[in-house]
């Protein structure tokens, strides 16, 4: 049995050029949903004084440059420990969640939006 490598060296100089591709475009992808995700949180949090909802935000791990990548959706600074209550509840509150919603949300739509992100990335290679 024969085998052609003749295009192996090739094969691996295109995926090693698409591997900064594939961390820029991530870093859109997961930016994108961490935009929807905190909107969601937006749109489900109960406002009282409006303090948790303006206190949502995203924190964002890794550039794109590295292997791992990741956002952090929430409250924020002083409203994280009202955040856990309002999601969770307390003795004399019942639990509003809009952490846990949003979260299964996302979960349903990101690793599609990633799997389009590779294919347009990796095409032709």
């Amino acid at each position: 049995m024969a085998i052609d490598a003749s295009q192996a060296a090739a094969l691996a100089q295109d995926y090693a050029s698409a591997s900064g591709r594939v961390g820029v475009a991530g870093r859109k992808v997961l930016e994108g949903q961490a935009e929807e995700t905190k909107q969601f949180q937006h749109d489900l949090v109960p406002v009282r004084s409006g303090d948790l909802q303006q206190h949502l935000r995203i924190t964002y791990s890794g550039d794109g440059r590295s292997s791992t990548m990741y956002a952090e959706v929430g409250p924020a600074g002083e409203s994280r420990g009202h955040g856990y209550f309002v999601e969770h509840g307390t003795s004399r509150m019942s639990a509003q969640p809009f952490i846990e919603p949003s979260a299964e949300a996302a979960s349903k739509t990101f690793p599609s939006k990633v799997e389009a992100m590779m294919e347009e990335v990796t095409d032709g290679l």
